[in-house]
């Protein structure tokens, strides 16, 4: 699920540096060409907001967004349960 937003995320950011570079080429001959900057500029900064959120999860302790491969909050140092998991397997569990 993450990826598939990652994707999103991706293509809002493509598509508005397209809108910017017609915006530009379009203000040369309309003057409404500024409508397209702007919606470009919409675009670009949606896209980054959605790749930067996709990698990031909220700790359920102090609600602070820390990366998704996190096993322990920076904020609160609370322990994630997947890193909870991770101390239960054994030592060789990867070697199987």
């Amino acid at each position: 699920m993450r990826t598939l937003i990652n994707f999103v995320g991706g293509i809002l950011l493509a598509s508005g540096i397209i809108s910017v570079l017609g915006g530009l080429v379009v203000r040369t001959v309309y003057p409404s060409g500024g409508i397209m900057l702007w919606t470009g500029g919409v675009m670009i900064l949606e896209g980054l907001l959605i790749c930067y959120l996709a990698g990031t999860k909220a700790c359920p302790r102090c609600n602070e967004y820390v990366k998704v491969k996190a096993l322990k909050c920076k904020h609160c140092s609370t322990e994630f349960a997947d890193a909870m998991f991770q101390e239960l397997l054994p030592a060789d569990a990867g070697e199987r």
